[in-house]
């Protein structure tokens, strides 16, 4: 939607269309990084 992009851009956030296969990777990724960064700084689950 234009006016949402056009909000985004407002807020210098950067609009990116993916794929549903392209975004799962992304999450896939991101949660693998933070997890290694959790147990590396040794913060406990909760």
């Amino acid at each position: 939607m234009p006016e949402i992009q056009q909000r985004f851009k407002d807020m210098v956030i950067e609009v990116a269309p993916t794929s549903r296969e392209e975004f799962a990777q992304f999450i896939r990724a991101e949660t693998a990084r933070w997890a290694r960064v959790i147990k590396d700084a040794g913060i406990p689950q909760q």
